[in-house]
């Protein structure tokens, strides 16, 4: 099930983001991640619109959107491959004509994933927080 998230869920999707974001991308410190985790809870989640998928009572994976931006798409570690991010990524697909986002180009499996899901690349450049190379990409329906 799919519902809009609310405030007494951010602080089980921070946690979601930050494990999920730890393992995804080893290539940045862990530290990096764990200095965001209240930023993310208490202004990032807030601050956009954020659904959840709960799985027997349980938030299992949240997508937020932004003026038009996916800034965070997560599925907790113990729910991933299960369908829940497609799910979640369909239902924004089905409430916006165009999405935008970035994906660090050291996360293949996630530029995979969009791909799969009609985001084309639209550039690379150097991400001005964590100096790694992004790759953005959009979305349109047909």
């Amino acid at each position: 099930m799919i519902r809009v998230a609310n405030k007494d869920d951010f602080p089980t999707l921070a946690s979601i983001w930050y494990t999920a974001s730890v393992e995804a991308h080893d290539f940045i410190p862990a530290s990096f991640w764990a200095a965001q985790k209240i930023n993310m809870q208490e202004v990032y989640l807030p601050g956009a619109d954020t659904w959840v998928f709960c799985l027997d009572g349980q938030l299992a994976g949240f997508v937020c959107h932004h003026q038009g931006f996916i800034p965070a798409l997560f599925v907790d570690k113990s729910c991933q491959l299960q369908g829940i991010g497609q799910q979640l990524l369909t239902f924004l697909q089905t409430q916006y004509p165009a999405l935008s986002l970035a994906v660090y180009a050291k996360n293949q499996a996630a530029h995979r994933f969009y791909q799969r899901h009609g985001f084309v690349e639209t550039e690379r450049k150097t991400c001005a927080h964590s100096g790694e190379e992004e790759i953005h990409m959009h979305w349109h329906q047909a």
